[in-house]
This record gives C-alpha cells, sequence and structure tokens, in this order.
C-alpha cells in the first residue's frame, strides 16, 4: 500500500477513515478525515486533520508536514490507516479496481524472489482488514483480492474473514492469493469452499513442473508436493483456480514444459498467468539466483501461453512492458501492476503503443535494459 509520514499530534492509537476534501457537515463527520492545505482550522467533529502545513490544530488530532504530492493524490472517500507515529498509508483507493486487503505477512514459504519477505503474523492486520470491511459500502466494492503473506494460514480468522465478505459483498469478485499448502488438509479446504463467496478465485503460485526447481524457488523441501494437493482438493470442491507462474533464472527454461505439465494435470483451471518479477525485498537480495532480464525470454513465454492458448486454457503474461515481447505475445499481455506502484521510463515517452502496455514496477531496482519507445515502423513479429 502506498504511505507516507508525517508529524502526528494528539493520535494514541492507529486510526481508520475515509478521506474528504470537500468536508462534511458538523453531524456527517464521524469517521471522516479532512484533508486541508489549512492545519489549524476548525476540525472538530473529524476523525483527524491531514496537511501538508507545517503546523497543526492545538488538541485536535492531527498530522501535519505530508508532502504535498501524497495528499493532493488522496481521492474522496479513500480509506486511509494514520499510526500514532504520523504513517499515513491508503488500505483502500475509492477509484480503484485492484484493492486488497493484507491479512497476515506470515507465510509457509519464503521464495527467493518474494518482494514482501515474510514476517511474524501481527492480529493488528486483522483487525485492520475487518475495519476497512465494516467501512466500505457494498455499492461501491466490485473486487477485493486476499492477500499476505500467506491469508489461509490464520485458519479461523481467514474463514471468518471470507465468510464477512459473502455476507456483506455478495456480487463483489474475489481473489485470493496463496500457495495452496494449507489446502492439503482437505477439510479446510472444504471449510473455506462452503463459507467461501460465490464469486472467488483461488490464484495459486506454481512456480515448477518439478518439485527441484519449485521448492528451491520457494525455500521449503516438499512444498511442491503440498501445493499439487492443495490444488487438487480445490479442484474436488469445485472452486475456480487460477495459477501463476513467476519468471526466474531458475525456471525461465522449464516454461513450455510446465505448460504442458498444467495441461496434463489441471485442464480445469480457469486462468494461468505467466510473470515477470518485481525487483525488491528478497528478490534484491537473491538477484544472482534469480535475475534474468524478460526481454532474454520474450520469445519463449510467448510460445509458452500461446501453446496453452490452443489447447482452451485462458492464459495471460503479466507484469511484462510490450517493448519485451514480441508483436505476437501482446494479445496476452495484461495492464497487472497495481495502480499505486505502476508506471513508465523515462525512456517510454513517446512510445506508440504505451496506454496498452503494462509498464514497469516503480517499487523494483532492478529493470530491464532493452525497455524502449516503439513506434509503428519498428514492431516486430515473432
Amino acid at each position: 500500500m502506498k504511505s507516507s509520514q508525517g508529524r502526528a499530534n494528539n493520535i494514541e492509537n492507529s486510526i481508520l477513515g475515509k478521506i474528504t476534501k470537500a468536508g462534511k457537515g458538523i453531524f456527517s463527520r464521524k469517521g471522516y478525515i479532512l484533508v486541508t492545505p489549512d492545519a489549524k482550522c476548525g476540525a472538530r467533529g473529524y476523525s483527524v486533520v491531514l496537511s501538508s502545513a507545517e503546523e497543526g490544530t492545538g488538541a485536535s488530532p492531527h498530522v501535519c508536514g505530508i508532502p504535498t504530492e501524497f495528499v493532493g493524490d488522496l481521492i474522496e472517500n479513500d480509506l486511509v490507516l494514520i499510526q500514532p507515529n504520523g504513517t499515513v498509508s491508503v488500505v483502500w483507493e475509492s477509484i480503484s479496481h485492484q484493492n486488497g486487503l493484507l491479512l497476515t505477512e506470515a507465510c509457509n514459504c519464503k521464495c527467493l524472489m518474494c518482494p514482501q519477505p515474510p514476517k511474524a503474523h501481527d492480529v493488528e492486520r486483522v483487525r485492520i482488514s475487518n475495519a476497512t470491511l465494516d467501512a466500505l459500502n457494498p455499492k461501491d466494492v466490485t473486487t477485493i483480492c486476499l492477500s499476505g503473506g500467506e491469508p489461509t494460514l490464520i485458519k479461523e480468522e481467514y474463514v471468518k474473514t471470507i465468510t464477512r465478505v459473502r455476507t456483506k459483498f455478495p456480487k463483489a469478485r474475489v481473489t485470493v492469493l496463496t500457495n495452496a499448502k494449507t489446502f492439503e488438509d482437505f477439510d479446510y479446504a472444504k471449510r473455506c469452499a462452503i463459507q467461501g463467496p460465490d464469486n472467488i478465485i483461488y490464484c495459486v503460485s506454481l512456480h515448477s513442473d518439478n518439485n527441484r526447481d519449485h521448492d528451491r524457488i520457494v525455500g521449503v523441501p516438499g512444498s511442491f508436493e503440498k501445493t499439487i494437493k492443495g490444488l487438487t482438493n480445490l479442484a474436488k470442491l469445485r472452486v475456480p483456480i487460477e495459477i501463476r507462474f513467476v519468471v526466474n533464472k531458475i525456471n525461465a527454461s522449464r516454461m513450455n514444459s510446465f505448460g504442458e505439465f498444467v495441461y496434463r494435470n489441471f485442464p480445469f483451471v480457469a486462468h494461468v498467468a505467466y510473470m515477470s518479477m518485481e525487483i525488491r525485498g528478497l528478490a534484491e537480495d537473491n538477484m544472482s539466483e534469480i535475475w534474468i532480464d524478460p526481454y532474454n525470454y520474450g520469445k519463449e513465454i510467448t510460445e509458452a501461453v500461446s501453446r496453452l492458448s490452443i489447447k482452451g486454457i485462458p492464459t495471460s503474461i503479466y507484469n511484462m512492458p510490450l517493448c519485451l515481447l514480441p508483436e505476437s505475445g501482446w494479445k496476452f499481455a495484461r495492464q497487472s501492476i497495481s495502480g499505486w506502484k505502476n508506471d513508465y521510463l523515462p525512456q517510454c515517452e513517446g512510445c506508440a503503443v504505451q496506454r496498452e502496455c503494462a509498464g514497469v514496477f516503480t517499487s523494483s531496482t532492478r529493470q530491464s535494459e532493452h525497455i524502449s519507445p516503439l513506434r509503428p515502423m519498428t514492431f516486430h513479429s515473432a
């Protein structure tokens, strides 16, 4: 989630509230956070006042000194979490269709390319997620993503969360990012299938067609077998599944064989996504072991998704700029990067296909050396 740092005053506990820049009537301010250039204005009734001004109000809870750019990007009805130390984080963007709830940072894997290294579970994460769901209007919510860490690790709290989502947001499309290892327990998988929303899909990370490479990538022996069992149990329960394959130096040569493995063993999957890496966190630490320039596998990834698509399995390419793919792969490329960390590089200026391009992770510390603007005459075929 995007966040910024300011100076907090009179804030003893974390506060979750909706942004308003237009202001509210005196009796409609409960639960709202006022964004104003004048931090000394009257703020009675608001949960907090946010401002880029250097000084704030006296006794009213406020955070001042927030960077002007961050304040300017806040939109009416965004949900924001404010910490006593002055950290301001956007937990739900009102106009985005890519919002998610981080249920836990704990994980039962330690993937070499993980952009968010695992941490011990903090129950505050669940509290914030529940408060976020409580604050949302079902009419305004079309999609919800549940993520971690590994969100299914928190067992009872996870079941309670998906039950709450099913009850309050029956029309929302729900995506769960998971490694599916906990679903090797059929009884737990069954509970989640019964309690979860009807319109749910589990996006399962599977990084090879063999246990040697997969377990090396995720850092935990036996993970391949558990994920396969979890996938099988979800399939038995007729829960929709997407399989996600994050391309790195270890598994890049197995993209085609992985596709064949999926077709033979999981022809029922709703979708397969081949994904380029976000270089941050553990990916930075393990750069020499996992880094491969996406340009160097552009033809191979296009061939792999084309083969699966021909066999009737919906397949996409995530997180790859179009200039790194042969033109025949463009129809599979999706604008998949979360809006708050998605942008284009200076060298992308003037590109003829920028509006259709996924762009890059602004959070990545390394980018392909081959990103360049495409002109109509530079389009190339595989």
